[in-house]
Order: C-alpha cells, then structure tokens, then sequence
C-alpha cells in the first residue's frame, strides 16, 4: 500500500512537472492552446496579466466543486494534489527561460511532454483538473470510448473558442495539431 502511494505521488508529480514545462517553455510563446483551463489560463494571462498558476487553481477549484462526486475518494485525493502541484509547477517553470527558435518545433515537443505528463497522471486514476478531470467523468459515463479521446474532444472544442480569441487561424491549427501529437503520446 505504500509502495502504491509512493509510485502514484511520483508519477503525479513527474507528470504535473512535464505538463508545466510544456506549457509554460513550449506553448506559451506561440499562445499555443493546450485545452482545458490552461487555455483559459493563457487566455487571461495574455489579455490580462493573470498568473497562470492563479487562474488555473481558481478555476480548477471550481470545476472540482462541481465534479467530485463523480470520482472515487483515491481519484478525489490525487485529483487535489494534481491541481495544486500543477498550480505550484505553473509558477516554478515560468521561470524557465521560453523556446522561440522554431515554433513547429516548440509545438511538437509541447505535444509530447503534455502527452508523457497526461499519460503519467490518468495512468494512476488522477487528473489535475480541465479536460482530464471532466474526461475522467465522462468516461463512467461512455466506458466505449477511450480517456484519450474524450481528453482530445473537449479540448478541440476548447481550442477552436481560443482561436476565436485570439483571431488566429494559425493558432488554432497549431493548437489542434499540437493537441492531436499530445493525444497520441496519451
């Protein structure tokens, strides 16, 4: 039993660690939408200097209030910890200086350590809220269909209303291509 707490509070916080760094050194720069409340949290930062770390505690608290029954208490306890070590690695990583030497290239490797960091954290039953979160309670409800593809649809959806936002198409290619490269590696 301790082994197993040891090993998911690893993987939780190695995943919560990747997906900040891919957020905040990969996508960031580019305003790169990752789904779910990061976009929100790009979003705010980039219209309204809103900390990252803030927003995306503020609104996964939210969520969380509204979704925890759905989860067993181990998923509840890790999903808690996953929004406040991403929150925490949010703040920490953006510090880390940005990738700008190739935006393709930031995009592909964003999709990638999202996708490693997201495959860690819903291996074990945890989320760190947005899109995952809400996939892992859409998935009890269509068992059929898989955690990947669930966490893909929401954040499509996601993406295209930052698109709108910013008003770039090109942001918003670059947002579902870097969203299909993070599924894949899911």
């Amino acid at each position: 039993m301790l082994k197993k707490m040891f090993t998911d509070f690893s993987f939780l916080t190695a995943g919560t660690l990747l997906l900040s760094v891919s957020i905040n050194v990969f996508l960031v720069p580019y305003k790169i939408s990752a789904g779910g409340i990061s976009t929100i949290s790009t979003i705010m930062l980039y219209l309204f200097g809103v900390k990252m770390s803030l927003t995306n505690l503020i609104f996964n608290a939210v969520l969380f209030i509204f979704g925890y029954k759905y989860l067993g208490k181990s998923a509840i306890i890790k999903t808690v910890f996953g929004i406040i070590l991403l929150s925490v690695f949010l703040e920490i990583t953006s510090h880390i200086p940005q990738y700008k030497e190739n935006e393709f290239i930031g995009i592909l490797s964003g999709g990638v350590l999202m996708g490693i960091g997201v495959g860690m954290i819903v291996k074990i039953g945890a989320s760190t809220g947005g899109s995952d979160f809400a996939a892992l309670i859409l998935k009890k409800v269509l068992p059929h269909i898989s955690l990947a593809s669930l966490i893909l649809i929401i954040d499509c959806v996601i993406v295209i209303l930052a698109g709108m936002v910013f008003k770039s198409f090109t942001v918003t290619v670059y947002s579902l291509i870097h969203l299909l490269v993070s599924s894949v590696t899911t």
